[in-house]
């Protein structure tokens, strides 16, 4: 009889067995809550043995930076279960002005129409 696994599972076993770094993302995505917490990354990549996280939010830069062997330790054996990763780079993203503001001012049309009358005069 063949055992039926999990869709994750299988996934996990197919992209260990084609790409290991590709497989560690995965895994380490999937179990970011240990790691981060609710502290959310914007791009997360595995390059040489080297995690690369880039993020908008300021706390998380520092907590990776000031806990990198903690985080190393935790990653490696914890989650991968074998040393993938050797470093951890952050590089951290600056927020674009216009995504800064929660909320967009909107005009009505009757506004502007009174605007444009007034500018026609």
């Amino acid at each position: 009889m063949k055992k039926i696994l999990p869709l994750s599972s299988a996934i996990s076993d197919f992209l260990k067995d084609y790409d290991k770094e590709l497989w560690a993302e995965f895994k380490i995505s999937q179990s970011w809550s240990k790691i981060g917490g609710r502290r959310k990354f914007n791009s997360l990549k595995i390059r040489k043995g080297v995690l690369k996280i880039s993020t908008y939010d300021s706390t998380l830069k520092n907590f990776l930076l000031n806990q990198k062997n903690m985080i190393l330790e935790k990653i490696n054996k914890e989650i991968l279960g074998e040393n993938l990763v050797s470093d951890i780079q952050v590089f951290s993203l600056e927020t674009p002005i216009f995504k800064r503001f929660s909320t967009k001012i909107h005009t009505s049309k009757s506004e502007k129409a009174k605007n444009q009358k007034d500018k026609n005069k």
